[in-house]
């Protein structure tokens, strides 16, 4: 549920600025929370995995690192809240750490899912 709930709050996002009714700075943020929803989904996953010999520990490792990273956009949800649409506004913290999790939905997840297909074509 926490996963459906995070790929809603990616679209409400993508959909808000689509339509004009944000600007690109706040529909990242919504994107950054959406996804960080998805890494509480992916850690739960993989923690549960960790026990489990039919997955390659590797790919368990992997999985986590890349939960914690997406989970890191948990800090844009304030500026959610605030309405935050301009880039100037934002801690220099709060921005760096939302480009570390933008990481892990551009690369590190979609490297995940590939190798977890790849991992269950091969059994």
């Amino acid at each position: 549920m926490v996963a459906v709930l995070g790929a809603l709050v990616v679209v409400v996002g993508s959909t808000l600025s689509i339509f004009g009714v944000t600007g690109w700075f706040l529909s990242g943020l919504y994107m950054a929370a959406g996804n960080a929803l998805i890494g509480l989904w992916l850690l739960a996953l993989n923690y549960s995995a960790l026990r489990d010999i039919r997955f390659p520990h590797g790919l368990v490792i992997f999985g986590l690192i890349s939960g914690v990273i997406l989970v890191l956009g948990l800090v844009t949800i304030p500026g959610i809240f605030r309405g935050i649409d301009i880039k100037e506004y934002i801690l220099t913290t709060v921005n760096a750490i939302w480009w570390t999790s933008a990481l892990g939905w551009l690369a590190l997840y979609p490297i995940w899912c590939v190798l977890v297909g790849r991992s269950l074509l091969l059994k």
